[in-house]
């Protein structure tokens, strides 16, 4: 989370390429305004990748915010249902 308005999904996926390998990014929007929640979904090919991600980025400084890495729960409200159906992809909460 706490991701700033101005964060792009590609500038987040290239970010944590750098760290793992990664099959997706899906950036929330609020559904009123249409304007950035200020977090996102990263699906990650394996566990390594995730500890990477969250490892490396957790409190990482992108467009003025640091970043929270956390591993995605599949009770999140906005959790694609493959990672509550026990998909073999991981995924994290920025």
């Amino acid at each position: 989370g706490n991701l700033a308005e101005s964060v792009e999904q590609e500038q987040l996926r290239m970010l944590c390429s750098d760290f793992g390998r990664v099959q997706r990014v899906r950036m929330e929007k609020d559904p009123q305004t249409g304007k950035s929640a200020g977090y996102a979904f990263v699906d990650v090919m394996d566990r390594q990748s995730m500890d990477n991600i969250i490892e490396n980025l957790n409190d990482y400084l992108v467009n003025g915010r640091a970043l929270q890495m956390h591993q995605a729960k599949s009770k999140h409200p906005n959790a694609p249902a493959t990672l509550a159906e026990g998909s073999k992809a991981r995924q994290v909460w920025v």
